[in-house]
């Protein structure tokens, strides 16, 4: 005589099953996201570039420029008679270098470079990448050629004021920005790597989960049911933690401009991750419907 309790548990095994191929769905899905978004440089300034004009992006690299040129320019170096009023006009020649065209698009490149020799760096690609160098400060962006257009661009607007001014010279490390401190170098690495490694084994645990749960199932129609809303729940739930997680990620920010800087970064980035998990709840609550329209097909038979 069968168990009457056998049923029961293996819809409870079902069950449960399909709840953490859920979790394996969703926790796939981010991953995958994270190496494609996250760690690919052209999909990183797709989704982001409209930021990279943001203030509070290019900010930290246009003040490192504008020291660099201000350093070069030897201002400090001038009578004390002529300092001031060289000085005012240098800054104000700076401002209008950093806001035209040139620099910024070469400022947008930089962007693109810091993003680019990080990940790079992080997954052991070789030691060089343009733009980007392990120092012993940590991992840096070398802002130099923006630092060249704008030193051009300020002297020659200079006029007679330029003749005040002593031979330039522009430091190799000229505008140099720290992009990842020596003791933060680790914690990238990690999360790079591990994300590289985690892609393959999430999904294959995803849908080893999708065919474990199928197949186990005593009702597969009704088991595809569960296994979408399952799905839809939980990648709804990953959509709403992703909001709060923006704020998580530059909460520990302690320098007031890259907090501001990664803000802006963070926010679109976000909302990308957030649109995916809210497109993958909608499949898997097509997948809960479709599977309840079979299994009730099946009922009227």
């Amino acid at each position: 005589m069968a168990d009457p309790a056998a049923p029961r548990a293996r819809r409870r095994g079902t069950g449960a099953l399909a709840v953490l191929t859920a979790l394996l769905v969703v926790a796939a899905t981010a991953a995958v996201w994270a190496q494609r978004t996250l760690l690919d440089t052209d999909r990183f300034v797709a989704v982001a570039g409209p930021v990279v004009d943001d203030p509070a992006v290019t900010e930290p690299l246009a003040d490192a420029v504008s020291a660099a040129v201000v350093d070069a320019l030897g201002v400090e170096r001038l009578p004390a008679s002529a300092e001031e009023t060289v000085a005012a006009e240098v800054e104000r020649l700076t401002a209008e270098a950093l806001a035209a065209a040139p620099v910024r698009e070469r400022l947008r490149g930089l962007v693109a470079s810091a993003h680019a020799g990080t990940v790079g760096l992080a997954r052991g690609e070789g030691d060089e990448h343009a733009g980007v160098a392990l120092a012993a400060e940590g991992l840096v962006l070398e802002t130099r050629p923006a630092v060249v257009d704008a030193l051009e661009a300020v002297t020659g607007n200079l006029g007679p004021l330029g003749r005040l001014l002593p031979d330039l010279v522009v430091p190799e490390r000229a505008g140099r920005v720290v992009l990842v401190p020596t003791d933060a170098l680790d914690g990238v690495q990690g999360f790079v790597r591990g994300v590289d490694r985690a892609v393959p084994l999430l999904l294959a645990g995803a849908g080893l989960g999708v065919v474990l749960t199928l197949a186990l199932a005593g009702r597969r129609r009704r088991a595809l049911a569960v296994l979408g809303l399952a799905v839809a729940v939980t990648a709804a739930l990953g959509a709403l933690a992703s909001v709060p997680l923006r704020d998580a990620v530059t909460a520990g920010v302690p320098d007031p401009g890259l907090r501001r800087a990664l803000r802006a970064l963070v926010e679109p980035l976000g909302a990308d991750l957030t649109a995916t998990l809210l497109l993958v709840a909608a499949v898997g609550a097509g997948v809960a419907v479709l599977g309840g329209a079979l299994a009730a097909v099946r009922r009227q038979r």
